[in-house]
């Protein structure tokens, strides 16, 4: 719901950021502590520079990847990342070395929102049901959720959403969900 209202409030979220945090030496009960002070600095930026930012995320523990989170975020048209992700890592207590973090854009370009709003729905659609593997499989069959793999065992938050996404709005599901109301 956060995802689709995101695309509803004018903030897409256009980039999905995995941040391989054990490999920057962050243990798995800090993970969730760690994720809350990095996705700070991204919202301090953007605020500083009369942008927006919000974001959606989930940690899971994989077999080849380690403890590790995925960040659906929105990041203002035309700003550039670049080494951003790599300072702010630092910033909030990992280290950084190769592998530690990936971002991709969603719908393969990072203005597909608003050149391609089918296409950037459509795989925003397939990055919610990715980031919703790990759900209890009643919750998945509620979802509509496909893919289920285990997330591994998460110590203390397994995911979230900037305040700014979801918090006491009224809103319409543009995916072919039902009108909710928040």
């Amino acid at each position: 719901m956060a995802m689709a209202y995101a695309d509803l409030a004018g903030m897409p979220l256009t980039r999905h950021w995995i941040v391989d945090y054990e490999l920057a030496g962050i243990a798995d009960r800090d993970g969730a502590a760690f994720v809350g002070r990095l996705l700070n600095l991204p919202r301090r930026y953007a605020r500083a520079r009369g942008g927006s930012f919000a974001a959606v995320w989930v940690r899971e523990i994989g077999t080849r990847h380690g403890a590790h989170v995925h960040i659906a975020m929105h990041w203002p048209r035309g700003w550039k990342l670049g080494y951003l992700t790599r300072r702010w890592i630092k910033a909030a207590g990992g280290q950084y070395c190769k592998g530690v973090s990936r971002v991709r854009p969603v719908g393969g370009s990072l203005n597909c929102a608003w050149t391609s709003p089918g296409l950037y729905r459509e795989n925003l659609e397939r990055l919610g049901n990715y980031l919703t593997k790990s759900s209890d499989r009643v919750v998945a069959a509620e979802l509509g959720v496909g893919l289920l793999k285990p997330g591994g065992t998460i110590v203390g938050k397994r995911w979230g959403r900037t305040q700014n996404l979801c918090a006491g709005k009224q809103w319409s599901a543009p995916f072919g969900g039902p009108e909710l109301a928040a």
